[in-house]
């Protein structure tokens, strides 16, 4: 199960009455979460959290946010991977981590021990975090 709740929050709130030619000074706060599940064939699964397939979602109002995936064992964290990216998690506890290049609309097979971590980061280095419970390897 994925932490629930995409959001964008400003502090101070908006909207912000300011004189004529002065700047708004806003703290951003982004949420990350994985999102939905998706077929290699690029059908989508609702809901479907059992197939390990999922789509890292990093809402934003600025370009340039990145979302690394790493282990909740310590072990492992893979790239920073651009918003709408779909992966393949899988847990296998006695395995190497690794990510590696996958296919049709999944773009990578990523292999934790444990589950998965995302953290999504904006361009101005603020970050934000989200768990998603990764289902075991198929024996």
């Amino acid at each position: 199960m994925c932490d629930t709740g995409l959001s964008i929050a400003f502090d101070p709130a908006l909207p912000q009455a300011v004189p004529s030619g002065e700047d708004v000074v806003l703290d951003e706060a982004i949420t990350v979460a994985c999102g939905t599940g998706v077929n290699p064939d690029g059908s989508v699964v609702p809901g479907d959290k059992k197939s390990g397939l999922y789509q890292l979602v990093a809402p934003d109002n600025l370009p340039g946010v990145m979302v690394t995936v790493s282990d909740t064992v310590p072990s492992a964290s893979f790239e920073p991977y651009a918003p709408g990216t779909y992966v393949k998690l899988t847990q296998a506890p006695v395995s190497t981590p690794s990510a590696v290049p996958f296919s049709g609309a999944v773009a990578w097979q990523i292999t934790l021990k444990g589950d998965a971590l995302l953290t999504a980061t904006d361009a101005a280095g603020n970050p934000a975090m989200a768990t998603c419970t990764v289902p075991p390897k198929k024996k």
